[in-house]
């Protein structure tokens, strides 16, 4: 027994507990004063805004709603000044860190700040118009003030470090401001009948949710790198503890389960929605995945690669890749807005008779097949530089876009679409029929039959894709937020690295409020799209965050897979 103790101390330790030690944010002494105190205050308003978001079903049964004339949302009014102290913590987080960041960061940080105090502090101007109280007139003035403060100190704080009170002074400011609008919406509301401040922090926040939406892409992969980290962290272990036809035992017992996985999903087997369909992507999707490994391992050997580094290549990109998928959606809402615009400038124009939808699918199809040839090639392009893992990740992640955009590949002749269970399919068949090959031939080694079971348990892993989120959602209330709220923590937790070095532009202090600052606000823009309902559109966090756990998650998966069966074709043992 102590020997099975040891080895799952192992496998926790490398699969888990050493990324949080490598990734985490690391006060090593070279922090300034003050900046530890406001790490841990920010850490402890992180767990109280997703404490709030998975219990926002009660909450919301507690609180009075305040529902605007339109009907479009429903904001419990008990949690408006907590969600605006969040608000101002970040903004601060964000100003202090633009105070001392390089020209560029300074701009961006100004003029956000201007812009949030600026909307917030004119929206109170509009209450002048029924009363002419110094309450109504203090917002402007104390924005203007704030944002006077921070030019004087991004001109005179060129030293990297920001000095103790930097940080306290711009969060009282933003705090104060922040605070008199809310009184003076607050005072409108009583003089005109209508709540004002909740109804204008859910258009805040509705703002906000664009800007995080890359950092909800990013979380979707959280399950498949910790699965990735524990399946791989496993099968090391049990390469060196395992002698004699334990191996063999191992592939036979994860053959089994995932057998008896595939006789569950096809007795309850839907013709309709996992036919031909489903299945013919997943096998061009699996030819795909094959042929990328092919070009990679023609360009750089895949030898040396350490599936264990997969995870922390997917991190270095996901971030970046969730920011590309946003802005390339961007100008194809601009085109067909502008077209509406066009159109109805006709008077014989009648809004019904356009349907935009088709336009937008195969506008947003274009844009995704562009974004994967980008990827495939910025892929091929670090293999050429020894980069091989990254490799593996950028084209897994190129091929998956290409896979979503299958209808427009085929020229919508077909309802083509990507069914992870159908690829989970797909890859157990090929893999049975490996093992068999290899058993017939006499040349399943131990090393070979302990990478067969790897594969298996990461195509078991994405078969079981949604077992985490839906049972806590069902006790919780809220489709996906735990799933979401589990990968923006783990993110958190294991992809701050970059703020325990210091740049050549960008100090460690800076990064570090940047590296808090980010993950925080996501938290406070998820718990807001829980807390506050809007029944006439669909929640963009939860969508989003399902299609980076398809792309990202599926990407990474299919990397590991790839490297995995390297070794086993050179029947090496799996780094």
């Amino acid at each position: 027994m102590s020997r099975v103790r040891d080895a799952v101390r192992t496998v926790l330790d490398q699969g888990l507990v050493a990324r949080v030690r490598e990734g985490r944010l690391r006060d090593d002494g070279q922090w300034p004063y003050g900046l530890r105190a406001v790490v841990a205050v920010g850490c402890v308003l992180f767990v109280l805004a997703g404490v709030v978001a998975l219990v926002s079903a009660p909450i919301r049964s507690w609180s009075s709603l305040s529902v605007p004339n339109s009907v479009t949302s429903s904001v419990p009014d008990g949690v408006v000044w907590l969600l605006t102290f969040l608000l101002g913590f970040c903004l601060a987080l964000f100003t202090v860190a633009a105070i001392h960041g390089p020209w560029w960061m300074k701009m961006i940080g100004l003029v956000a700040l201007a812009l949030l105090l600026g909307i917030w502090s004119s929206a109170t101007v509009v209450g002048s118009a029924v009363h002419t109280s110094t309450i109504a007139r203090s917002p402007v003035i104390a924005a203007g003030l704030t944002v006077l403060v921070v030019v004087v100190l991004t001109v005179i704080g060129r030293r990297r470090e920001p000095a103790w009170w930097e940080f306290p002074l711009v969060l009282g400011l933003i705090g104060l401001v922040l605070a008199l609008c809310t009184l003076a919406l607050a005072e409108t509301s009583r003089r005109l009948g209508y709540r004002m401040a909740p109804v204008f922090l859910d258009q805040t926040m509705s703002l906000l949710t664009f800007i995080v939406l890359p950092a909800v892409i990013a979380a979707g992969a959280a399950v498949a790198e910790i699965a990735v980290g524990v399946t791989m962290a496993a099968t090391r272990t049990t390469q060196r503890l395992a002698a004699g036809s334990w191996p063999y035992v191992v592939l036979g017992a994860v053959v089994v389960l995932r057998l008896a996985q595939e006789v569950r999903r096809l007795s309850d087997f839907d013709v309709a929605n996992s036919g031909w369909r489903a299945l013919v992507p997943a096998v061009v999707l699996v030819a795909g995945f094959v042929g990328l490994g092919w070009l990679v391992s023609r360009l750089t050997p895949l030898r040396d690669v350490s599936v264990a580094e997969l995870p922390e290549d997917l991190s270095r990109i996901s971030i970046g890749v969730g920011a590309a998928t946003i802005a390339l959606m961007i100008p194809v809402y601009v085109l067909i807005f502008g077209f509406q615009i066009v159109v109805s400038l006709n008077p014989s124009y009648a809004p019904e008779s356009v349907d935009t939808t088709p336009w937008i699918d195969r506008l947003l199809d274009g844009f995704r097949v562009l974004l994967g040839v980008i990827l495939v090639v910025v892929g091929l392009w670090q293999a050429r530089r020894r980069r091989p893992g990254l490799a593996l990740v950028l084209g897994s992640t190129g091929v998956m876009f290409f896979a979503l955009s299958f209808r427009l590949l085929t020229g919508y002749r077909w309802a083509f679409w990507v069914d992870p269970d159908a690829l989970v399919s797909v890859v157990t068949a090929g893999i049975v029929v490996v093992t068999g090959w290899l058993l017939v031939t006499r040349r399943l080694s131990r090393d070979r039959a302990l990478g067969l079971a790897a594969v298996l348990t990461l195509a078991i892993v994405l078969s079981m894709r949604s077992v985490i989120a839906d049972p806590v959602a069902a006790l919780v209330g809220s489709s996906g937020v735990a799933f979401v709220l589990f990968g923006v923590t783990w993110d958190f937790l294991t992809a701050s690295d970059w703020a325990n070095t210091t740049g050549r532009r960008i100090g460690r202090s800076t990064r570090v409020l940047l590296a808090l600052g980010y993950p925080l606000l996501t938290v406070t823009v998820v718990a807001a799209d829980v807390l506050i309902r809007r029944p006439q559109t669909f929640s963009a966090v939860n969508g989003f965050a399902e299609l980076g756990e398809l792309v990202l998650g599926t990407a990474l998966l299919a990397a590991a897979a790839i490297v995995v069966l390297s070794a086993v074709r050179g029947d090496r043992e799996v780094l």
